[in-house]
């Protein structure tokens, strides 16, 4: 019986560390909108700073070792259907990722990269915009993103409210035939879909994440994987096919 209890202590003191350190990172952006936060993200370096010495960087999941299974699939989805033309990358980041990806693809899809960062796509519209390859400025919680055929969301909505998840899902499924939404998740599960306000912050150290096909949100995923990330947590992509609706 002591040991029981004391396991239930330690797991309750686990709880409450994870939630201060929690509300302390959440602290750093009280106040600001969605799109002031993650312009402040950026300047700040708050993801840290790329080895290449370029002016944005969106942490260490941009690192081909820690992407190289999502890349995989996303080849393997866009390459193997010729009639996914259009690819839209919402939260396209620093664009390491979408990159390598359409290296690999050659010229086979139009990608149109979609960040809230205003600075971020005016850099990529210097720096990165060629033929077949653009970027956009937009919050997809508050307007229509460019439509497209495939939408892509990597470790986007992990950093949004559920009522702001609930708007971008509403729109891609007017706007996309199919979408690889790609999620933080916790290795120690406590529920799903916590919610929480707009941050810096994920939902992991509260032993939640944006599980998709949970309520509120209830996407039907027609396939998914889990690949590792870290010991804290995992990364799973989802499949999810809105061909019925359009």
């Amino acid at each position: 019986m002591f040991r029981a209890w004391l396991e239930k202590a330690l797991h309750l003191r686990r709880k409450w560390k994870s939630a201060r350190k929690f509300q302390r990172r959440q602290a750093w952006s009280e106040g600001l909108s969605v799109d002031e936060t993650f312009e402040k993200v950026y300047a700040e370096n708050k993801w840290g700073r790329s080895n290449s010495g370029v002016p944005f960087y969106s942490g260490d999941g941009s690192v081909a070792e820690k992407s190289e299974a999502y890349e995989d699939y996303v080849v393997r989805v866009l390459g193997g259907d010729q009639s996914l033309k259009t690819w839209v990358d919402i939260g396209c980041g620093d664009f390491q990722v979408a990159d390598r990806v359409l290296r690999r693809l050659d010229g086979k899809v139009r990608y149109i990269g979609v960040d809230v960062a205003r600075s971020l796509i005016e850099w990529h519209r210097q720096e990165h915009a060629r033929d077949g390859v653009s970027f956009v400025q937009c919050n997809a919680a508050a307007s229509d993103p460019p439509a497209g055929d495939l939408v892509t969301i990597r470790q986007v909505l992990q950093h949004l409210s559920n009522e702001d998840v609930l708007r971008i899902l509403e729109r891609i499924k007017r706007l996309y035939r199919c979408a690889v939404i790609t999620e933080s998740l916790p290795v120690r599960f406590e529920a799903h879909n916590l919610d929480i306000r707009h941050g810096i912050a994920v939902r992991i150290p509260l032993g939640s994440g944006v599980y998709i096909d949970q309520p509120p949100f209830s996407l039907d995923v027609a396939e998914a994987f889990d690949s590792p990330y870290s010991e804290k947590e995992f990364i799973r992509t989802s499949l999810v096919r809105f061909d019925a609706n359009g």
